[in-house]
């Protein structure tokens, strides 16, 4: 597998105060952004948009 096919994304999720119960934090690891969501949702929401730019043409 080449390193332009993978896409790699540790998520930590911690107990909190807020609203949700979880403070979210998610690295994209190739390009070593870590971006802290307040929901599940957002979380896949945003790994989701991640995968489909790195999806080749057909």
């Amino acid at each position: 597998m080449s390193e332009s096919a993978l896409c790699s994304f540790v998520v930590r999720c911690t107990p909190c105060d807020s609203p949700s119960g979880w403070r979210i934090k998610v690295t994209h690891v190739q390009e070593q952004v870590e971006l802290t969501m307040a929901t599940l949702d957002e979380a896949a929401d945003y790994m989701k948009s991640r995968l489909e730019r790195r999806q080749l043409p057909s």
